[in-house]
């Protein structure tokens, strides 16, 4: 668990999926998913692209997303490595994972995957 702004637990979703082909497949669907697990809309490809960070990653790139609602957040972290996609998920009290936005885009960015490695 995570502790910050206030005494409480902040779980964190490992989530994988196989990609169908190269590169950081699935990510629209998931970031809508997770949007509608908050209660919001889906975003258009152009609001995904406008509202995600493309940070550095030792697999090649990784999507960042901060997805809030006025009560919870979901911060999402997609890496995409040459036979598979890794989705990382934190889900918690919106002021909370505001506070640990920095923490988890280092988590994501110090994640490392062997070649050839299976989920």
């Amino acid at each position: 668990s995570v502790t910050g702004v206030q005494t409480c637990a902040l779980p964190i979703s490992f989530l994988v999926f196989l990609a169908i082909s190269s590169g950081l497949h699935g990510a629209r669907f998931n970031i809508n998913r997770w949007r509608t697990q908050l209660n919001l809309a889906p975003w258009s490809p152009e609001e995904i692209a406008k509202n995600t960070k493309k940070v550095d990653h030792s697999s090649g790139n990784a999507l960042l997303i901060e997805i809030t609602s006025p009560q919870e957040s979901i911060l999402g972290g997609i890496i995409g490595t040459q036979n598979t996609t890794w989705f990382i998920k934190l889900r918690g009290p919106a002021a909370l994972a505001a506070a640990q936005k920095t923490n988890f885009e280092k988590f994501i960015t110090s994640l490392g995957f062997s070649e050839g490695a299976k989920p």
